[in-house]
């Protein structure tokens, strides 16, 4: 008798009560079905990372990469939907195979020219740019432990946000 009561104290007796929980997991379970947005104009981008102060997350990957779907759907996509990025980075993605998008210059360029540009020829690989473009700290290439990799991932973040708020990258001499 006093569990029912209890239940029904914490409203889990009414339908509102499962209503709700059954809400909350549908958001939930809606907000880790949001990929990674694709990066299209990264002249804009540059100047939301300048005008924030945060990194350019960028991810290269490719669809029949199964690699790319295991950083994507268990790591990338909890730690985006948890909101522990926002505001530290801005996450964007460019497919291998993508068409084409606006340079950090203004100019289009095809997925695969950028891609070439950063050497990026093993997937996925995550870099740490800044408002022009330039990496700001060592990039992830590939995954190996899924275990470890979130604490690869902050750390590679701490870095970057640690060399935007000292002046950014100097000028080579």
């Amino acid at each position: 008798m006093r569990k029912n009561a209890r239940l029904h104290r914490t409203g889990l007796r009414s339908p509102t009560g499962w209503l709700a929980i059954a809400l909350a997991w549908f958001l939930a379970a809606e907000a880790l079905a949001q990929p990674v947005p694709v990066a299209g104009d990264l002249q804009q981008l540059g100047a939301a990372v300048r005008a924030d102060g945060t990194p350019l997350v960028l991810v290269v990957w490719a669809h029949d990469c199964p690699y790319c779907r295991v950083l994507d759907e268990q790591i990338l996509r909890p730690i985006q939907a948890s909101g522990e990025l926002t505001g530290r980075v801005l996450l964007r993605r460019v497919d291998i195979d993508g068409g084409r998008l606006v340079d950090f210059d203004g100019r289009a360029v095809g997925a695969g020219t950028l891609i070439d540009r950063y050497r990026a020829r093993l997937t996925p690989t995550v870099l740490f740019l800044d408002g022009e473009g330039r990496e700001l700290t060592e990039r992830l290439v590939g995954i190996n432990s899924v275990d470890f990799y979130p604490a690869y991932l902050d750390r590679a973040i701490e870095t970057a946000v640690r060399i935007l708020r000292e002046g950014g990258l100097k000028p080579r001499p």
